[in-house]
């Protein structure tokens, strides 16, 4: 056991010993590395002192030095500068081509499926072409059809329905014309009955006379009882004839005034179902959902709204809509070039002023316009220059340059290009405001 324990230390105290061994050695190599980096510290200074002055003494460094103590070297390329051009200076900025109107993109309507494409990139378009078929499109035409044949029934049920309104109508103010007629009727048995009652007064008047002389004792013997009889009995007529026309009257009244009630009852509703004939309250309904239906199907047709050039076809048949744009077109017959001037230079475009555009894509071709407005809102310019030692940290307006109708035809191939334009500089105008974008 102890033997055991001797050999553990000895062991220890050679490990110990070899770790000591290894710091000393680093510590020996650092004081060396130290030693060598002042060693050549103290050359490397003497020795550049030695070049600064032999470059001070050549002779042929001495242009290269005064170039280099110009201080319009150093300048940093501006993005959009003033540059000499001949004798008259110029404006020169980034730009991109677009349609005066602008680009147009077309969607289909979202969940439809598009059925067929109608049209490709290049083609030429008019106002309310149909540009894509969709699925839904026979279904809401046989929607279509199905309410236009239960229009027109509704329609012919409704002319009927007003023609036998109509009727009861003519038939109703017939018959009060009818009863009027028979109302001045009435007046004449009025006057007949007041004829009878003055041959009644007149019978009896003379009856009255004949009994008179009938009775007094003077006069007996002119007057005998056959006469009294038969006058009596004229008396007794005439009552009776008066009081048959009396009758009569009440009737032919009675009669007139129920008529005329039934009469004006029946053309009342005559009227009524005249007017809920004419108005067709089904009919209506019909004519709704008609139109509700035609719109709904002219929402769901794609078709051009201009007459045009198809720019992009982005779907294909079988796709479904999703509200994303499906196609792109543009009237190129006008086409403009916008352009990013820097505020400082701003004030020198002016409406009317020549401009030059150019691309390496026109292949050394070079497009012209004319400075149509200079808009003015100030904002971060969109278009990066083509140069990268270009300043970005600038402000700029947009300026609407109008590409000459002979150089459209080139320039259609180049939409959104972004080109380089250079302005004839012309005086500087009124100042503008504008918020910043």
């Amino acid at each position: 056991m102890l033997n055991e324990l001797r050999a553990k230390c000895h062991s220890l105290g050679s490990r110990c010993s070899g770790a000591a061994i290894i710091v000393r050695m680093q510590k020996l190599g650092s004081m060396k590395h130290a030693r060598m980096n002042r060693l050549w510290t103290r050359m490397f200074v003497p020795l550049l002192a030695v070049v600064a002055i032999l470059w001070t003494l050549i002779p042929w460094a001495q242009p290269w030095r005064e170039a280099r103590s110009d201080p319009a070297i150093d300048v940093e390329l501006p993005a959009i500068s003033l540059v000499q051009n001949g004798t008259a200076p110029v404006i020169v900025a980034q730009g991109k081509i677009l349609p005066r109107g602008g680009i147009v993109e077309i969607s289909a309507p979202p969940g439809d499926v598009i059925q067929q494409v109608l049209v490709e990139v290049g083609q030429h378009i008019e106002p309310g072409e149909k540009l894509l078929v969709m699925a839904s499109e026979s279904a809401r035409e046989r929607q279509i059809e199905a309410l236009q044949a239960a229009l027109e029934a509704g329609r012919f049920g409704q002319q009927q329905a007003v023609a036998a309104a109509q009727q009861q109508v003519e038939a109703a103010r017939l018959e009060l014309k009818r009863l009027a007629a028979a109302r001045q009727g009435l007046d004449r048995r009025r006057e007949l009955i007041d004829l009878a009652q003055k041959q009644l007064e007149t019978a009896q008047l003379a009856l009255n006379k004949l009994e008179r002389i009938a009775r007094d004792e003077s006069l007996k013997g002119f007057v005998d009882e056959t006469e009294l009889l038969r006058q009596r009995m004229a008396v007794q007529e005439a009552e009776r004839e008066l009081l048959e026309k009396r009758i009569a009257l009440e009737e032919a009244e009675q009669q007139v005034r129920w008529g005329n009630e039934a009469a004006e009852l029946q053309l009342r509703g005559a009227e009524q179902a005249l007017a809920a004939a004419q108005k067709g309250f089904d009919v209506q309904r019909l004519e709704t959902e008609l139109q509700a239906a035609q719109a709904q199907f002219e929402a769901s047709l794609v078709r051009s709204p201009l007459d045009g050039v198809v720019l992009a076809v982005d779907v294909q048949a079988g796709e479904a809509g999703t509200g994303m744009p499906a196609l792109a077109c543009a009237d190129v017959d006008q086409l403009i070039c916008q352009a990013e001037v820097n505020v400082i230079d701003a004030g020198l475009v002016q409406p009317g002023a020549r401009v030059e555009i150019q691309s390496p894509a026109f292949a050394g071709r070079v497009l012209h316009g004319t400075v149509r407005t200079r808009h003015p809102l100030v904002g971060t310019p969109l278009l990066k220059p083509l140069n990268p030692l270009a300043r970005t940290d600038f402000r700029a307006v947009k300026v609407d340059i109008d590409i000459d109708r002979e150089d459209c035809p080139p320039a259609s191939q180049w939409l959104q290009l972004q080109v380089e334009v250079t302005i004839a500089r012309g005086a500087p105008g009124p100042a503008e405001t504008g918020s910043s974008m």
